[in-house]
């Protein structure tokens, strides 16, 4: 996959892009700065606890089970073959707080919990394809169901499991408060993403996929 030339960092918290100095297709809210800067701190030991079990945990729990009250979207994301293949089991785990996922293949599903609490949020079949990995119905838990949540799995995937800086879902509207919708990014994505839009960014990233 061919990558957008990346603006140069700065040295500023955030910035919105200049039309000069942006790559996307889209208004970008550049904010590096401030993720590769986030420091969580766990809000009382409990947390903090659970977080450290959930380090060592294998998520027996979430094999087979669907996620509670979920309701299943008809997806189709397609991704090139991983350079190893996938194996059941545990494929990202959070090695530090500011990283917000956990992200597991279980007999043909990939399962995004939550690092902090282990809670799964997305569940997606997953398929191989001539070209690479295809995913579809995406089981979306009741609390996160929204028009974003295709394309919060598709920026999950790139950044977690390719590590590929592609851009992340916000709000409509978000960008207008660019310190909030930095707040809510980290919260909900953590220090792996750097560009938040308002756009659904699934096809840009794919047409920049097949023009490479």
């Amino acid at each position: 996959m061919s990558q957008p030339i990346l603006p140069e960092a700065s040295e500023q918290t955030w910035r919105l892009l200049p039309d000069g100095d942006n790559p996307f297709p889209f208004p970008v809210l550049d904010h590096r700065q401030a993720s590769l800067g986030l420091r969580s701190r766990p809000a009382d030991e409990a947390t903090a606890a659970r977080f450290e079990a959930l380090r060592g945990d294998d998520a027996p729990d979430l094999r087979r089970r669907p996620i509670q009250g979920g309701q299943v979207l008809p997806v189709r994301l397609d991704y090139p073959a991983p350079t190893t293949p996938l194996a059941d089991g545990c494929l990202f785990r959070a090695d530090r707080p500011e990283e917000r996922w956990d992200i597991f293949l279980f007999e043909g599903h990939l399962v995004f919990r939550r690092s902090w609490t282990g809670e799964a949020i997305f569940r997606a079949r997953v398929s191989a394809i001539p070209e690479g990995l295809l995913l579809t119905e995406l089981e979306v838990h009741p609390d996160w169901l929204s028009r974003m949540a295709p394309a919060q799995v598709d920026f999950l995937v790139w950044s977690h499991l390719f590590g590929r800086p592609v851009p992340h879902p916000v709000p409509k509207g978000a960008l207008q408060q660019p310190e909030r919708a930095i707040g809510w990014s980290l919260q909900t994505y953590g220090c792996l993403a750097w560009f938040a839009v308002e756009e659904d960014p699934t096809a840009w990233v794919r047409m920049a996929a097949d023009e490479g």
